[in-house]
């Protein structure tokens, strides 16, 4: 009864993860999540190298071309002024309500993703 995961839902864990699971346990079951080593700087941020990476990768598959999604295109650091300047692009990036959540269908951006964003726009936006 105070099985996890219960045997409703199918999912069976295989030996490896219950040894993983009883280590754990046996070890005080601390929250030692391994963590990138990867720091997030949003001090010196610059739209070529930290901005425009992000909007590449996540916002122009809809945002670019002839058609851009909602009519907003975000293909060069003017287009994104104009998000920039109607706090557009920070609630929708950082999920505020009343602003649409972006990028549209998938997980909110990773908090340092959000945090250059917003520092970036803090710093004056510059075309860096």
């Amino acid at each position: 009864e105070d099985r996890m995961p219960p045997p409703s839902s199918g999912i069976t864990l295989t030996q490896d993860q219950i040894n993983t699971i009883n280590d754990w346990i046996a070890q005080g079951a601390q929250n030692n999540i391994c963590v990138s080593t990867g720091a997030c700087d949003t001090l010196a941020v610059s739209f070529s190298a930290d901005i425009q990476p992000i909007i590449s990768t996540y916002c122009l598959g809809c945002h670019s071309g002839s058609a851009p999604s909602g009519g907003i295109a975000l293909t060069n650091h003017q287009q994104m002024m104009v998000q920039v300047n109607n706090n557009q692009l920070l609630g929708s990036v950082s999920h505020t309500p009343g602003f649409s959540a972006m990028p549209q269908g998938q997980a909110k951006l990773d908090a340092c993703k959000v945090a250059l964003i917003r520092n970036w726009i803090a710093q004056g936006a510059a075309n860096n």
